[in-house]
């Protein structure tokens, strides 16, 4: 971590993109350089200090910034080596990616920091490691099943959270997992976990209340990304390092 504050450039101008740009302009670790929208005739993000409109001219014009991208999975690729190419860190929570980004994700890490993040709230951490700890139903025959919420405008099915999630669970020995996926309404996020056996059941719950959890998170990998060495990190990599 650094005690100065980090220069980031903000990827996207969607519902999270809007989220971190309020919460970094109130945050003094954190210096926003500028705002770099996906397509020209995007609104510009109100209190933006610099909005660009080309992704080569926003990355060429700040020097060494951490880039938050959390918006769409079309051209990820790209975005990610155009990124790395121009020595800047990278937080990606997009979620969606392809094969195609998976390597430029890989090719990127052996340059600059990339946090990997499709979800990047703290309590989705703790999810994950109160799944460790009632991972011996497992072994017991217990079902598994995750089932995640998000609101309609969501395009992506499972989340990469429930794809998470499930590896999880498969890593820990269940050999089946259901995922069923909602898309309802304006449901900012929700993971649960079931757990069931044959008369007994432990249900685990994320449940995301505003989009601010998410970008406390984003801006707290940007810290974390601003002085780490090349490679590929996750949010435990970026809460560990807090601790």
């Amino acid at each position: 971590m650094t005690d100065r504050p980090v220069s980031v450039l903000v990827l996207g101008g969607g519902r999270m993109g809007r989220a971190i740009l309020e919460m970094a302009q109130s945050d003094a670790t954190v210096h926003v350089a500028g705002v770099i929208l996906r397509r020209v005739g995007d609104t510009p993000l109100p209190g933006a200090p610099v909005t660009f409109l080309d992704l080569i001219e926003g990355l060429s014009a700040a020097t060494r910034a951490v880039v938050l991208d959390f918006s769409s999975p079309s051209d990820a690729a790209s975005r990610i080596r155009n990124v790395a190419e121009r020595g800047h860190s990278l937080v990606l929570g997009t979620t969606g990616l392809d094969a195609s980004a998976d390597e430029a994700i890989a090719e990127a890490a052996s340059r600059v920091p990339v946090v990997v993040a499709p979800n990047t709230s703290a309590g989705v951490l703790l999810l994950r490691q109160a799944i460790r700890a009632v991972a011996p139903a497992l072994s017991l025959g217990w079902d598994a099943g995750i089932v995640d919420r998000h609101h309609r405008a969501k395009k992506d099915a499972p989340s990469g959270t429930a794809k998470i999630l499930e590896s999880d669970l498969r890593a820990l020995g269940a050999e089946r997992v259901e995922v069923v996926s909602l898309r309802q309404g304006s449901v900012v996020g929700e993971h649960v976990v079931h757990l069931a056996g044959r008369d007994e059941e432990i249900i685990l719950i994320h449940r995301a209340q505003s989009r601010n959890a998410f970008a406390a998170g984003a801006l707290l990998a940007a810290r974390f990304a601003a002085t780490a060495a090349p490679g590929r990190y996750g949010m435990d990599d970026v809460l560990a390092g807090v601790s």
